[in-house]
């Protein structure tokens, strides 16, 4: 059985996408995609031909560790998509991925211009990359977000060191 697993990185106008290999070790950027009516019919058929076990959404949180209104986004947004890919569905702190991901784009030497075009990518491979490192399924599971759990029971997750 495969365990490969996408991560998204919800924005208010593009979703960056990664995916894993089949193992579920590696993370890799696949795309960028236009958020909008037709996002979901689009990922639904990338989990397809991926055989996708599982699809992890950043959820953004404040430096405090409180949500704001963009968390109730991604919830939203995880909550439909597990139900109409019928995909088990993670929410995974996503705090400074973005900066992250910007840079290391700018180690690269990346104008501002071409990063624009990546960093969603980038950012959502990263978010995937600490999903998968902290043991997805077995230690992140445990310290993810259920989205069936009580509120209680999703405490704020510690990115490995």
């Amino acid at each position: 059985m495969s365990q490969t697993v996408i991560a998204l990185d919800p924005g208010t106008k593009r979703v960056g996408v990664a995916i894993s290999d089949p193992e579920g070790k590696i993370a890799l950027p696949h795309a960028v995609l236009p958020q909008g009516p037709q996002f979901i019919d689009e990922l639904a058929k990338l989990a397809s031909e991926r055989q996708v076990s599982r699809i992890v959404i950043g959820l953004p949180r404040r430096t405090s560790g409180e949500e704001g209104p963009e968390a109730a986004t991604a919830r939203q947004l995880a909550a439909d998509v597990e139900r109409k890919l019928g995909i088990p569905v993670s929410l995974y702190d996503e705090r400074f991925t973005t900066k992250a991901a910007a840079s290391e784009l700018t180690r690269a030497n990346l104008s501002v211009r071409k990063q624009r075009k990546v960093i969603d990518k980038v950012a959502a491979t990263l978010l995937l990359q600490s999903y998968l490192d902290s043991g997805a399924g077995g230690v992140a599971a445990a310290q993810g977000y259920d989205l069936g759990a009580p509120e209680a029971a999703n405490p704020p997750i510690k990115r490995p060191e």
